[in-house]
């Protein structure tokens, strides 16, 4: 799964800084004290896929209100949000 969180990476790299600080702004005000904590402790267990099991139910909300409060994904460098949500939401957490 090294390959997939490379993936996240190149992909982070291609999105504006205007899109990520606003992003991440979005998203510290959604993710809660707990939800943070949480997200922390399942990356430090599992840095490459601590998201995996969350990514069709909570992933989903989340890239929705990123749709919503953001951008569509048309507006992305790879056109979904797959690609960048699950970054964003590691620097929104001080990960």
């Amino acid at each position: 799964m090294k390959d997939i969180s490379k993936h996240h990476d190149q992909e982070l790299s291609r999105l504006s800084l205007e899109i990520i600080n606003v992003s991440v702004d979005k998203l510290r005000e959604l993710i809660t004290i707990k939800d943070a904590s949480k997200i922390r402790e399942e990356h430090k267990k599992d840095p490459d896929t601590w998201w995996a099991a969350y990514h069709h139910g909570w992933g989903t909300a989340i890239r929705n209100y990123l749709r919503d409060k953001i951008c569509l994904d048309d507006q992305l460098p790879s056109g979904n949000w797959d690609d960048y949500y699950i970054r964003l939401v590691e620097k929104a957490c001080g990960i």
